[in-house]
């Protein structure tokens, strides 16, 4: 099973990009480090095999959501998208769990 919910920026009713559209953007654009926060851009279901990929890029709207239970699908994403995670763009990105861990909550003190 694969299923591309969405992959790329398209109107209602336009076929979403393919996996290997995925796979360019994800070499040439830094990922939105916000994404860190909602399950890392990857999450695997324990009930039903099932992987789910989904996020958006910092600088490009360009967001993907898939589904896919295929072992070859899910070994290259994830590699591309830890790939990404290495990127200097990336990495350059403020770290979205220490920004929370650094909120200011001194308004609540009065």
């Amino acid at each position: 099973m694969l299923e591309i919910i969405s992959n790329g920026s398209k109107w209602a009713g336009e076929r979403p990009d393919t996996i290997d559209e995925l796979l360019t953007v994800l070499e040439k654009h830094p990922l939105d480090r916000v994404f860190e926060g909602y399950g890392n851009f990857i999450h695997e279901s324990n009930l039903d095999n099932i992987v789910h990929f989904w996020g958006n890029f910092q600088k490009l709207s360009h967001v993907f959501n898939v589904r896919t239970d295929k072992q070859g699908v899910i070994e290259i994403l994830t590699q591309a998208i830890r790939q990404n995670q290495t990127m200097p763009d990336y990495l350059n990105q403020p770290d979205p769990q220490q920004e929370d861990e650094e909120e200011d909550f001194s308004f609540y003190a009065n």
